[in-house]
């Protein structure tokens, strides 16, 4: 159970579904629309198929449903760059 002001990790899957390498991809995390500087995972290649999971964290300040933002840059695809969740 995820306690308010301790930091609390979440596991992204980035997949890969074209058919070239995709190369220095930026992670980051947003909490209630707001970002966590301190915690943006680079990930250096994702081959074709590949499922790379990444970890990132963040604090939750107050208790209850918070919504979740994973934000994606340098993949110049931009129609898949977030996902939102509760």
């Amino acid at each position: 159970i995820p306690h308010t002001k301790t930091r609390v990790p979440f596991v992204v899957s980035l997949k890969n579904t074209g058919t070239d390498p995709v190369k220095g991809i930026k992670v980051g995390l947003e909490l209630d629309g707001r970002a966590v500087e301190r915690d943006v995972v680079q990930v250096e290649q994702i081959d074709p198929g590949q499922v790379v999971p990444v970890t990132l964290t963040g604090t939750l300040d107050e208790p209850g449903l918070r919504v979740l933002t994973v934000r994606v840059t340098g993949d110049a695809l931009p129609g898949d760059n977030r996902l939102d969740r509760l």
